[in-house]
């Protein structure tokens, strides 16, 4: 199964170990494998985010870790780009067979 979010550049790939079908251990913890993953340095400086964006995913970033220099160090992550929308609400059945993943502000 495969996921988006009108946030986020990535696509989440949901697959499953068992050849019945995905369960919601597959789904839940692939999702928070993919946006806990720290970004690439394209992701960030490319043509397709503005400058007004990238400041509100290093905002995020910030508010996320709290200053602490530890996971600071660990770098922006894709759920930073979340934001505040980062509480998740459930999937809706999307285009071309996908699911698009539903959130809301904390």
């Amino acid at each position: 199964m495969k996921l988006y979010h009108s946030r986020l550049p990535w696509y989440i790939e949901v697959t499953t170990n068992n050849g019945i079908g995905v369960t919601l251990h597959d789904l839940f913890t692939q999702i928070q494998h993919v946006l806990s993953s720290r970004i690439k340095n394209s992701d960030f400086y490319n043509n397709e985010i503005t400058q007004e964006e990238r400041e509100k995913i290093a905002r995020a970033w910030k508010e996320r870790c709290q200053y602490n220099q530890g996971a600071m160090g660990q770098g922006v992550k894709k759920m930073d780009y979340l934001m505040r929308d980062c509480i998740f609400v459930g999937l809706v059945r999307g285009r071309d067979g996908m699911w698009e993943m539903k959130t809301r502000k904390v």
